[in-house]
């Protein structure tokens, strides 16, 4: 083909001439319409000269741009889409969001276009009659259209028919799918024109416009309807009000779509949506365009449902896509929705209740609803609001809210699982802001860099482009958003930082707008300077919202949300607009499940949970301008919503303003907290347990009433609730529960004789009889007390609650219902029902002056001789409202100082008692002043009986009144006088004084001398008055002990002090010297100890003068020997756990001759280069190597002797080792005594050294955390396999093989116990079989700081507190030799090591959830197999092959040594013929066996007959052949066979990965032959099935894991074998809602013997779990064309479900067979009302007889219609067909569980006895093996179903038909016909069970009987 090539130069003129040669009366890109001429003629441009060129903006990289499939280019930018359902043939006007006529809009750049091939498109115009400015045009290379384009600076006011429209030609075609067009706007100016091009301008945003068939629209309307479901359906929502009484907070109901005339319905044929609902209620023959709105309130109250629709202006017919809601609107008189006259009153709104508000779209409006016939006036309903009213949950001012709202009250009770202060991107800091802006500085006030693009859905206003940003008549506006835009700033109106302007005006220089005020008195901070005191400067986000529900900002999180999932939202939000009548802030908050593809996007979403703050004005005291207020919500998760089908969720803070006319305000600090445990439990301010410290507390237990009544699952019956309270390990505790009415206790005695009690309370099915026990939480929700009593329980100890749901269970001889307590609640379940721990709480104080709640701290200058203590304490009391405990303002008497022992004297001398004394009379005296003897004469008077007292005159004088008799004793006030002569001469406190201050007051103020040396922490004591507290919110009363409080007080010099750490990161305020622990290995410590030094980095230092910036002085790190001669840069051991180091190895804090330093305990030297600190240091070099030192003795003599000592320490792993540098401000001397010294400080630092082995313990109750210190210990030599002669390393166990030091934790010794702690990179970890799996989770890194800001996992197990600033040791030295230091990084290890030991699956092995986020360089897995059976296994590493199936032969127990590879070697006593492991695939060709010539045949075994009852699953032959592939996902059998007495009968285990390269081939003698397998490609062996790659980042994985169908699916039979390929377990449930292609059931080997589960069609039931490295048959639906299952992390489980519970109310049998070899066979019937009694897919699960078992044990089935079942469904248990097939005829033994709950009894009926046998838990019938048609069950135990007769007949063996009835039925006539209809045989036997012999073929056989007369044919294939 000859291609014509145009040179671009003359293109245009040639495109020019062609359109007006073809006089079609086109113009480029554009169709004429002669239907439309004004559109045709205003298309008419001039065309442009340039090239388009797209441009990456200022916020991308160069080249960083978005491509489509054709690989054009257009810049990143923010995004947000419309959708525009239209009808064929019609124009359509798309308009971006303006406000019409408004100068604060985009007017630089405009450009609409294609966005699917980002060109112009052909179906778009403008209206340049009106004014339209879009007249640019710009084109590519090749001469195609780029769109129509806007730019320039002549615009100041905006209006859609300029810029911000086009009109959309809806083609007028059939076929038409749809379309979508892009508009992209700026307000910059910064493009750029070049020669014949012109690039684009950095853009603001982009709006897409979907366009979709009308149709489309009305079709999904009504699917959804006929789904029960709506359109749009929001969800439950919560509407935040402070009270019942706030009926006018409004609260914005906002529908989808842009406007009225989107929606399009099929009419819909009933007045109101209740009910079910069928296709014939719609017309679909036609359509209609809404024309107004009914907003309607739909209530459910005692089984019926009403409504009332909402009006406005007196109609309801409404004509916008918004509603605001008020309170009262759902206050009136409700109609049923039946229209049969009912109606109910709501007189007041309810809290907590469902008010559900449905949206009906009419086909009339107010006008035209008269004049249309009732049958043509039509009602669909489109949206659907649930709502929720909430008390106490309206905006309140920061500094007002109450307890329940404060964020430590969060912090305390909630788990925060997710946060956006916008303080936390890459180059930020906490710098106090300077100027505006300036490039390259860092204290300025706006951010330069937008949120990530899908974070936020507005424009980003950059401050760098300021004087490009086309402002119109608001030249000061650059640094402050447009309509539709955000930005970042630190502070509002503050100093020259971002001063604002009032008003127009010209042009200045700060380019700030602050609508709110100008004036620098109204300043606004962002909330981490309030939370710091000021401190430090975080951002704020400050937005100019639009008219739209947009989302402004997002956070993601991974968990496990539960039905009653306790969610908390909060965050801060202040008004800046113009004024209070302006449009006020109004948020939603929005909560969503997400599903992701392999490649982490998004691919569905479920709104699970939205809450509204309301229109901020509306709200009472909400109208302040330039304040903080919080926002806060509380709800829980419906039990509609599925959460639990998400394991990834989002929340999106969305503005609801409803329009631009202010909607002006900044949010920050925005939290979401959730609690899945879902009992509250309060402690009870009781003197009981308060005062006299009794061991328990009043405890109130209590659960959401709507929850609870939703799980109890009510079936007009009343029904308890058990619970009991359990400690931190699970056990029940022994306490006493209470007992009445409605309250029970009980007991039970578990198999070892230890009896436990539990308690439980009744509910009614009438929930108006609950009314008693229930009350309402602060927020106006419904709690069900479960117990209000005083339980006995060791306040030192943790406890939690456990509640379980009632398991019925029938009464055959009262014939009544009796219940048991389900499964037992607790956190490993998360969606059990439980409580968070218990923790007692008692009296205590916090500290709320100073930087530490818990100690107070007084500090003085480096050359102070005093130091002034001031500090104030509140009282910490249990919270009976909230839960946890509160502070409340107290007074105090206080005792500083004194060891603990002078406290007891106090006590026990009766000191404390007078003091009480003194205090009952005289609460209000702030001293005691006893020395007044002189002044009024004789204090002391003595009486009549010998005692003496004081004068009247005196008390009189001193306070006013005389002694009340038998209060304050003359005894007492000697005993307080004696405390107070203590003190004298005391000027600073010690432990060896109690220094006494009745001072009744909550804050301290003392001066008292320095102590010597300069620092002292003593004790301090608190004493309460005693006395009652009621809370002046909630009402409740407290009494108040006087018991004393211990407390810490330190005093110390402030000295100059080395930060050490990162210099990006911001540590705890309370790690006053930067970071404190530094994580490193054993061995690197010891390369370190020769020669290798340490680097620590700088994060920076202060001087004495207490500077930090660029003019502080050098710091030298030494000491003073006490001659004031300087020290080398000693590094001393102050301090461990280790009990093995002796005390003189450890350095010792000593005062001589004035100066307090360290002596003793030398373990190396800071390096000579990092001695002097300057402003330029980095980091500290630490040398192990020098831990000698001089010492200097004297003897009794006086000679001195100089020594020099050298301190080894041996240190160990799993334990702390804190050191201390010691240092001094190189300028800066003070005086001591008489000499003068440099002010000396101290910085320490703890070395925590990892075990090389951990084993994980899981041993933190209720955590499953991989990075929590505490879940690890150092691994034993039994658990590495380290024995004698295979112990490379020469491990050892601590304790035995190393005295002195602890192998595990030890409690009695807490201080004194190694913590293994997180592992690191060159860490091996052990995972043991029966722990709490590891959970590991997508943890959240802190880009500013550049370290983990947030490690929960999905089950909301919190890491080690803080770990995220600790540091790591490298594992390699740096060019140096220097081993740096790394952030925390989380989720690693070297290698893995899932042991196993045990067959009891799935407990047998070790496992861990989530395994793709581990990282790690191998994994290493041990499996279990039963001897003797066949084990159906799964392989869950790559690059594993059936050679790798080897034993050692002695014992067939891999118990070589762990983590060193594993190969074939003979001499090592592997064999393949000593211990035989049999295998076989279920693969047709893919297994060969392999001769010892070289020779190979296939191993497929030849089976051609599949027949409708049997279904035979069918395997290979056993092979040999080494190179079959075992791949993740797919399954494989093996059969152990040991030959000698010497190997385990019970349970052989092998161990992969293996390390041979090839194979060589054995003979049945067990010599090698000459035949070698090919070398195997061992690519990713040893890695987990989720590992793609060697070097994926495991934290972009999402453990997705694909298997084709194709190979694991026999030919000849159509069942899939399937292999879990996660080291956890699988719950099935969830496996099947992620394969809707499977029917939901499965089949599985346990302990050798084939089992089923499923059949359950409710796709929420459980269906059992499959255990880790264990295979599983699947079948496809009929019809479907599956190819490809898709295994999920999120389908795993740490609970394991030994059978399926159906959601159906059934009675269910089990039935076992056994064999005389003890082989068994299981089976199950359940009678289930509705259930069909012939064969159903989605309810019976099919006998599987497998080729594999059926060698050696029976098979037990029954019969479900014409097909043999494990789980048979039944509406009836009458005269189910039973049987067994077994290899042998030898009589087996049925027994039977389940019979007894069944109200009728169960019989087994032999047809060949014609005998009846009662079937009994303790029945043992034999049965006959192999014959068909001779046994039934039967039972009354459900009603017949009319529509099923008790008649069957089938065919199990080859050439026989089998037609039954009951035994007291016959059968009258049996005919056979085949399938043409013609007769073939007629029989008459007149008996209960008839078999006769027909030839293989399908037949249709007609049964009559005396009971069923009318006859019932079926559909028999013979085989």
């Amino acid at each position: 083909m000859n291609v014509l090539t145009i040179h671009r130069k003359f293109w245009k003129p040639l495109l020019l001439l062609a359109l007006l040669v073809s006089g079609e009366g086109k113009t480029w890109g554009v169709e004429a319409n002669a239907n439309h001429p004004s559109l045709s003629s205003a298309s008419v441009y001039a065309v442009s000269d340039d090239e388009f060129l797209p441009y990456e903006g200022i916020a991308c990289k160069n080249g960083d741009f978005e491509t489509n499939a054709a690989g054009e280019k257009r810049q990143h930018c923010f995004v947000w889409k419309y959708d525009y359902y239209v009808a064929p043939g019609t124009d359509v006007e798309l308009k971006a969001p303006i406000n019409e006529g408004n100068e604060i809009e985009y007017t630089a750049y405009w450009r609409w276009y294609d966005d699917t091939t980002f060109k112009g498109s052909d179906r778009i115009y403008t209206n340049a009659s009106h004014g339209n400015k879009l007249g640019k045009k710009y084109y590519d290379a090749q001469g195609r259209s780029e769109g129509l384009f806007y730019h320039g600076t002549g615009i100041q006011k905006i209006y859609y028919s300029q810029l911000a429209s086009v009109v959309y030609r809806v083609p007028n075609e059939k076929d038409w799918k749809g379309d979508v067009i892009a508009a992209d706007a700026s307000r910059y100016t910064d493009w750029a024109n070049y020669t014949s091009t012109f690039r684009e301008p950095t853009l603001s945003m982009r709006y897409k416009f979907h366009l979709h068939p009308a149709k489309e629209l009305a079709d999904t309307i009504m699917g959804a309807i006929l789904k029960g479901n709506a359109y749009e359906d929001h969800g439950n929502i919560t509407l935040a009000v402070m009270s019942v009484g706030s009926q006018n907070t409004k609260h914005a109901l906002r529908l989808d779509l842009r406007d009225r005339t989107q929606y399009w319905c099929y009419p819909y044929n009933k007045k109101l949506w209740a009910g079910e609902t069928d296709k014939s209620d719609f017309s679909t023959t036609e359509m209609y365009q809404a024309k107004s709105f009914t907003w309607a309130i739909h209530i459910y109250v005692n089984g019926e449902y009403y409504y009332k629709p909402i009006e406005r202006n007196k109609t309801r017919l409404l004509d916008g896509v918004v509603l605001e809601l008020q309170m009262g609107d759902v206050v009136g008189t409700y109609k049923n929705v039946k229209d049969n006259g009912d109606t109910y009153e709501v007189k007041n709104a309810e809290m907590g209740y469902e008010y559900a508000i449905v949206v009906y779209a009419n086909n009339f409006n107010s006008t035209t609803e008269s004049t249309l016939p009732q049958n043509q006036r039509y009602s669909c309903p489109v949206a659907r609001f649930n709502c929720y009213f909430s008390e106490q949950s309206h905006p309140v001012l920061w500094e007002s809210v109450s307890v329940h709202r404060t964020l430590q009250h969060l912090e305390d009770n909630y788990i925060k699982v997710g946060h956006i202060t916008f303080d936390d991107y890459e180059g930020m800091n906490f710098d106090d802001p300077k100027q505006p802006y300036i490039e390259g500085r860092s204290d300025n006030n706006s951010w330069d860099k937008p949120l990530p693009w899908g974070e936020s859905y507005y424009g980003f206003t950059y401050p760098q482009l300021k004087t490009r940003s086309n402002d119109g008549d608001y030249k000061w506006l650059g640094y402050s958003p447009m309509h539709g835009d955000y930005v970042l700033v630190k502070s509002a109106n503050y100093g020259t930082a971002s001063p604002g302007k009032n008003g127009f005006g010209t042009a200045v220089n700060n380019g700030y707008k602050w609508w709110y005020s100008y004036k620098p008195t109204d300043v606004l901070h962002d909330c981490t300077w309030y939370e710091t005191n000021g401190k430090r400067h975080g951002y704020f986000l400050y937005v100019d919202a639009a008219d739209e529900a947009r989302p402004i900002a997002s956070l993601k999180f991974e968990g496990v949300l539960c039905a009653g999932t306790t969610l908390i939202f909060t965050g801060a939000v202040a008004n800046l607009t113009n004024s209070e009548n302006s449009e006020p802030p109004q948020l939603l908050l929005k909560l969503y499940g997400v599903k992701y593809d392999d490649s982490n996007m998004a691919v569905s979403t479920q709104l699970i949970q939205t809450f509204s703050t309301g229109k901020f004005s509306t709200h009472d005291g909400g109208k302040k301008l330039g304040k903080w207020y919080q926002i806060f919500g509380k709800t829980f998760i419906a039990p509609n919503t599925n959460a639990t089908d998400y394991k990834h969720f989002l929340v999106t803070i969305v503005n609801n303003c409803q329009n631009t006319n202010g909607a002006d305000y900044a949010i920050d600090a925005l939290r979401f907290y959730v609690a899945n445990n879902q009992v509250e439990v309060l402690q009870q301010g009781d003197a009981e347990d308060l005062c006299e410290k009794k061991n328990g507390a009043y405890l109130k237990l209590r659960i959401d009433y709507a929850m609870l009544r939703s799980f109890m699952q009510f079936d007009k019956r009343d029904k308890p609730l058990f619970y009991r309270i359990c400690d931190a390990d699970g056990k029940p505790v022994n306490t006493e529960y209470p007992v009445d009415a409605v309250h029970s206790q009980h007991s039970v005695t578990d198999a070892a004789g230890n009896t436990s009690k539990y308690g439980s309370v009744l509910l009614r099915y009438m929930d108006s009889e609950d009314k008693s026990n229930l009350e309402a939480d602060v927020y106006g929700y419904k709690y069900y007390i479960l117990a209000n009593h005083f339980f006995n329980l060791d306040p030192t100890r943790q406890y939690y609650v456990s509640v379980a749901l009632p398991r019925e269970i029938y009464d055959e001889e009262t014939k009544t219902y009796r219940y048991e307590p389900g499964e037992w609640g607790n956190a490993g379940k998360p969606c059990s029902i439980y409580s968070k721990m218990i923790n007692i709480q008692h009296q205590n104080f916090v500290v709320t002056s100073g930087n530490s709640e818990t100690f107070g701290q007084a500090f003085a200058k480096c050359d102070a001789t005093t130091v002034n203590v001031d500090m104030t304490v509140k009282l910490t009391i249990p919270d009976a409202v909230y839960g946890g405990y509160k502070k409340i303002d107290w007074k105090f008497d206080w005792l500083i100082g004194g060891e603990e022992k002078y406290l007891n004297d106090f006590k026990n001398n009766k000191t404390l008692e007078a003091l009480q004394h003194f205090r009952e009379v005289y609460p209000t005296a702030t001293k005691y002043d006893y020395n007044m003897k002189g002044a009024i004469g004789d204090v002391i008077e003595k009486k009549a009986d010998g005692t003496y007292y004081y004068t009247m005159s005196w008390m009189a004088h001193r306070y006013g009144t005389t002694f009340p008799d038998g209060v304050f004793t003359f005894e007492d006030a000697l005993l307080l006088e004696a405390l107070c002569n203590n003190m004298k001469g005391v000027t600073t406190p010690s432990d060896e004084h109690l220094l006494f201050y009745p001072i009744a007051d909550s804050h301290f103020q003392q001066e008292f001398d320095m102590p010597a040396g300069g620092s002292v922490f003593t004790n301090v004591y608190f004493i309460p008055l005693a006395g009652t507290y009621k809370d002046p919110q909630t009402g409740v009363t407290y009494k108040i002990c006087s018991d004393p409080i211990k407390g810490r007080l330190e005093l110390s010099r402030e000295t100059p002090l080395i930060y050490l750490g990162s210099p990006i990161v911001t540590y705890p305020d309370t790690w006053k010297t930067g970071a404190k622990y530094i994580r490193l290995g054993l061995g690197q410590l010891k390369d370190m100890k020769q020669g290798a030094a340490l680097r620590i980095p700088l994060k920076g230092y202060r001087d004495a003068e207490l500077s930090e910036d660029d003019s502080r002085h050098q710091l030298v790190i030494e000491e003073d020997n006490g001659s004031n001669q300087p020290l080398p840069r000693c590094v001393r051991l102050v301090s461990t756990n280790d009990p093995s180091v002796p005390k003189n190895k450890i350095a010792v804090l000593e005062n001589r001759k004035g100066l307090t330093r360290y002596y003793g305990g030398k373990v190396g030297e800071v390096t000579e280069a990092c001695g002097t600190l300057s402003n330029k240091s980095q980091f500290i070099d630490i040398d192990f190597s020098k831990n000698a030192e001089s010492v200097t003795t004297t003897d009794a003599e006086g000679h001195e002797t100089t020594t020099t000592v050298v301190n080894e320490v041996n240190f160990h792993e799993g334990y702390d080792y804190e050191f201390v540098l010691t240092y001094h401000d190189k300028d800066v001397k003070i005086s001591i005594g008489d000499a003068d010294t440099y002010c000396y400080a101290f910085t320490y630092f703890k070395l925590r050294i990892i075990p090389e082995y951990v084993a994980w313990t899981g041993a933190v109750p209720t955590n499953t955390n991989w990075n929590n210190d505490l879940n690890w210990r150092r691994a034993s030599k039994e658990e590495l396999f380290k024995t004698a002669g295979q112990n490379t390393d020469g491990y050892k166990d601590y304790g035995t093989d190393e005295p002195g030091v602890q192998q595990f934790p030890n409690s009695e010794k807490p201080d004194e116990t190694p913590q293994a702690f997180v592992p690191m990179k060159f860490t091996k970890v052990v995972i043991n079989p029966g722990t709490s799996a590891p959970y590991l989770g997508n943890y959240i890194v802190d880009q500013r700081m550049g370290i983990i800001s947030n490690l929960l996992n999905p089950a909301f197990s919190e890491g080690t507190k803080d770990i995220a600033y600790d540091l790591m040791v490298k594992m390699e030295k740096n060019a140096e030799g220097c081993y740096e230091c790394e952030p925390f990084y989380a989720n690693t290890c070297k290698e893995v090591f899932f042991r196993t030991d045990r067959t009891d699956l799935p407990s047998g092995e070790g496992q861990m959830r989530n395994q793709h986020y581990l990282a790690y360089k191998r994994a290493w897995v041990d499996y279990a197999m039963t001897p003797n059976k066949w084990n159906l296994l799964a392989a869950p590493l790559h690059g594993v092959f059936a050679g790798d199936l080897y034993l050692p032969a002695k014992t067939g127990r891999q118990e070589t040594e762990a983590f060193q590879p594993v190969t074939f070697d003979p001499s090592k006593g592997y064999s393949r013929t000593g211990y035989p492991l049999y295998q076989r695939n279920w693969n047709k060709t893919a297994c060969r066996v392999i001769t010892e010539n070289g020779d190979d045949y296939s191993a497929d075994v030849p089976f051609n007959v599949v027949s409708d009852t049997l279904v035979l699953s069918q395997w290979s032959h056993v092979y040999n052949d080494v190179t079959v592939p075992y791949e993740p996902g797919r399954a494989f059998s093996v059969c152990p066979r040991p030959i000698s007495e010497s190997q385990d009968k019970e349970c052989a285990v092998l161990r992969l990965p293996k390390d041979d390269q090839s194979y060589t081939y054995y003979g049945e003698n067990g010599t090698a032959s000459s035949v070698v397998s090919p070398v195997l490609n061992r690519s990713l062996a040893g890695y987990l099935a989720t590992t793609r790659t060697e070097n994926d980042d495991p934290q972009t994985l999402n453990g997705h894991f694909e298997v084709a169908l194709d190979d694991s699916k026999h030919v000849r039979n159509g069942y899939f074998l399937l292999g879990n390929p996660y080291m956890a377990t699988l719950d099935m449930a969830q496996f099947f809602k992620g394969n809707p292609g499977l029917y939901r059931k499965y089949w599985f080997f346990e302990n050798g013997e084939l089992r089923a589960l499923g059949g359950e069609s409710d796709e929420n039931s459980n269906v059992g779990t499959v255990g880790p490295m264990r295979g599983f048959f699947v079948k496809s639906k009929a019809g479907g064309n599956v190819q490809k299952v898709t295994f999920r992390a999120s389908q795993c489980t740490t609970v394991f479900y030994a059978e399926g519970q159906s959601a159906q109310q059934s009675q269910k049998i089990r039935l076992t067979v056994s064999d005389i070899d003890g082989h068994q066979s299981l089976a199950t019937v359940m009678a289930v009302a509705n259930a069909k009694n012939g064969f159903v897919e989605d309810e019976d699960v099919e006998t599987l007889f497998d080729t594999n078992i059926g060698e050696t044990m029976p098979q037990l089935y029954t019969m479900a219609g014409q097909k043999a079942a494990t789980i048979n469904r039944t509406a009836d248990l009458q005269n189910v067909p039973l049987g067994v097939q077994s290899p042998k005829d030898d009589m087996v033994t049925l027994t039977v569980e389940g019979a007894e709950a069944l109200s009728q009894p169960l019989f087994l009926y032999d047809a060949v006895k014609k005998e009846t046998t009662p079937l009994t838990a303790a029945s043992r019938v034999s049965l006959k093996p192999n014959v068909a048609g001779r046994y039934f069950l039967t039972s009354q135990a459900v009603e017949q179903q009319a529509v099923q007769t008790t008649l069957r007949c089938y065919s199990m063996t080859p050439g026989t038909i089998v037609a039954a009835t009951t035994p007291s039925d016959a059968l009258t006539e049996i005919a056979v016909y085949d399938v043409h209809g013609r007769t073939l045989a007629v029989y008459g036997p007149d008996a209960p069970v008839y078999t006769f012999r027909q030839p293989s073929g399908v037949y249709l056989v007609t049964l009559n009987s005396r009971e069923v007369p009318e006859g019932r044919t079926f559909k028999v294939l013979v085989r």
